[in-house]
């Protein structure tokens, strides 16, 4: 399905949907691509500029002809595997804009699954006059439970068109994520170090900390939490004719094996003998605000271009590079941070932004493991010794 353009008084649209496929991933395609993209988006302008002119303005008392009719996407959503999905899922599909103000939702629908399964059949109506014929949008699905994303699609590119299109199937992935029912009972300090290996948790009832390797574990009541006079916490508890001490400080700390950068710096003290390690979740350093970026590769972003990284709970990735807006997944684990691939739209922009654009792609898909600076700046880390440096 193609654009073909619309005016005021002559509508004729038809749309295109792309998915991932259509991604450039391939550093040695890029100019090919770019070049596709530009002579498309110049072909759509010489149509719509033939239109133009083969339109004229309807004479007083002339028929006018209708107004083109909504766009109306259907598809199905399913997985690859059985899925037993839990109760209270809702299926959510989204159209959103891609410009870089932001994702701005202009069409959605929401529906309990009751107990049904997947495959699910959706439809969503998005009405002409929300849509720009020679802008591109994302449509997106998942499910939720209690608001928090389970399964996802990757992000498929809308051209927009008035009238009913297919999108066909729509698979889903699962998503490693908290369930809000574990984040609800999340530890009040959960902290780790080396040399002798240790690990410490305190929930609402309990203290537990493990030693030698897991071979000795002393558990006793949770015990309060207080404040230090230097704005960190504290917690004493007598461990088996032992006394604890443990403080937690807000700051950097970098687990001494992976380099993996955690938000609390942890002290202990078992009867005399000190420890040493880090607490709290590393992934609560990428949340939040957006973080901009400043240098791609040692170079800052191309003809002011606005370039963000959004990390979001669910484990998905969003934001803009120098030329298109970006989506896809990213992982944590105990030894670093990984980014799957990534969608994106297909915006034609100037040979300096490609280019760039390129670098960030590749950079991203690279990343091994991320820091905190000292002034606060994200710096994300690929093999090869390239840096992405970003801060809010």
């Amino acid at each position: 399905m193609f654009v073909r353009g619309s005016t005021p008084s002559c509508r004729r649209t038809t749309g295109v949907v792309r998915g991932t496929a259509a991604m450039r991933s391939s550093p040695s395609k890029g100019d090919i691509q770019m070049t596709m993209r530009m002579l498309i988006r110049s072909v759509a302008m010489v149509v719509l500029t033939v239109t133009l002119t083969a339109c004229e303005t309807p004479e007083p008392g002339a028929e006018v002809p209708p107004r083109a009719g909504p766009l109306v996407l259907t598809g199905e959503l399913s997985a690859r595997q059985r899925v037993t999905l839990p109760e209270g899922s809702v299926v959510r599909v989204e159209l959103t804009e891609t410009g870089n103000n932001g994702a701005r939702v202009l069409a959605a629908s929401r529906a309990p699954l009751d107990g049904q399964s997947l495959p699910f059949a959706f439809e969503l109506v998005v009405e002409a006059d929300q849509l720009d014929p020679l802008e591109e949008y994302l449509l997106s699905s998942a499910v939720l439970v209690d608001d928090t994303v389970i399964w996802s699609s990757e992000p498929l590119t809308i051209l927009p068109a008035s009238g009913r299109h297919d999108i066909g199937t729509v698979w889903l992935q699962a998503v490693s994520v908290m369930p809000a029912t574990e984040a609800a009972s999340a530890p009040v300090l959960r902290a780790t170090g080396n040399e002798p290996p240790w690990l410490l948790v305190i929930d609402e009832t309990t203290l537990e900390l493990t030693l030698e390797y897991g071979q000795r574990v002393l558990e006793a009541p949770a015990p309060a939490t207080e404040e230090t006079p230097e704005g960190g916490r504290r917690w004493r508890q007598a461990l088996e004719g032992m006394t604890l001490e443990a403080v937690a400080r807000e700051e950097i700390c970098r687990d001494t094996m992976t380099g993996m950068p955690h938000p609390l710096s942890v002290a202990l003290v078992l009867d005399g003998e000190p420890f040493a390690g880090c607490g709290g979740e590393p992934r609560s350093l990428l949340l939040g605000e957006s973080w901009q970026v400043e240098t791609i590769a040692g170079a800052a972003p191309v003809e002011d271009a606005e370039v963000s990284l959004q990390f979001a709970a669910d484990g998905r990735l969003a934001g803009s590079g120098p030329c298109n807006r970006y989506t896809g997944p990213y992982s944590l684990s105990g030894e670093g941070l990984g980014i799957g691939d990534l969608a994106s739209t297909m915006m034609a922009c100037t040979p300096a932004r490609m280019d760039q654009e390129e670098t960030f792609h590749s950079l991203l898909r690279a990343v091994y493991r991320f820091d905190i600076d000292a002034s606060g700046a994200l710096v994300l880390h690929a093999p090869d010794g390239r840096t992405l440096i970003a801060r809010r």
